[in-house]
């Protein structure tokens, strides 16, 4: 694995990262725009997260979080990029992850506090 890896140049994953990175975000907007006028979802099993309730948006995130970062840290072991840039980049991955947790639950109990 890390042999095929080190055959890529930094221009190819730059390219590469950026076309997948459009597409994820064209495919978030054309998902987003179908749901956002729909009800959501707060029991039960859905698949798209933007069916999701903001207290579902919450539990999804807070249980996702730990097996992103899990992940993360695997694949800078097995590309050995274990240095302290990827630590920063760790950490702001971290830190927006938690920050978007706390925006979701702020919501939640303002959209709580409205309900009642």
């Amino acid at each position: 694995m890390k042999e095929w890896i080190g055959t890529l140049n930094i221009s190819q994953l730059l390219i590469g990262s950026i076309l997948l990175l459009g597409l994820v975000n064209i495919l978030n907007i054309v998902i987003y725009r179908k749901y956002r006028n729909q009800p959501k979802v707060d029991t039960g099993t859905a698949l798209i997260y933007h069916k999701l309730s903001t207290r579902r948006k919450l539990i999804r995130n807070l249980w996702t979080m730990p097996i992103f970062l899990g992940l993360l840290l695997l694949i800078m072991y097995l590309t050995d990029h274990v240095s302290p840039f990827g630590f920063v980049v760790f950490g702001g991955v971290t830190i927006f992850m938690a920050v978007d947790c706390i925006r979701l639950y702020r919501r939640w109990q303002q959209e709580k506090r409205e309900a009642n």
